[in-house]
């Protein structure tokens, strides 16, 4: 996964970014057999490509205006930049956090 979350890490195209995001949530399930059977690594880079998306803000219940592409991006790029540096035996505390607390705060902030 280093390699494809590297790319997004990179990235200066939102498009290419959610792209990718969207290609890591995809190859994220078969991840579940591997390493991360409890899907952490597949909710996470799913919720990442869905703040790109017009249902996302629906479905976590927010009433308010969407994020824009470059926001959405932003929130990706600290994703995947915090998932590099962050050493690999400590990688499921790190799903865990982003998963249930930081991606949303993340994009809430986005929005102010």
């Amino acid at each position: 996964m280093d390699p494809l979350i590297s790319e997004v890490a990179r990235s200066t195209d939102p498009q290419h970014a959610y792209e990718t995001g969207a290609l890591i949530a995809g190859l994220a399930t078969d991840w579940m057999v591997k390493g991360y059977p409890d899907g952490t690594l597949y909710m996470l880079w799913a919720d990442l490509t869905d703040l790109f998306e017009s249902e996302s803000l629906v479905r976590i219940g927010w009433e308010s205006e969407l994020l824009t592409d470059e926001q959405a991006h932003a929130v990706m790029l600290l994703a995947a930049n915090e998932w590099l540096a962050t050493p690999s035996r400590r990688r499921h505390r790190y799903l865990r956090r982003w998963a249930d607390h930081d991606l949303w705060q993340m994009a809430l902030t986005m929005q102010q």
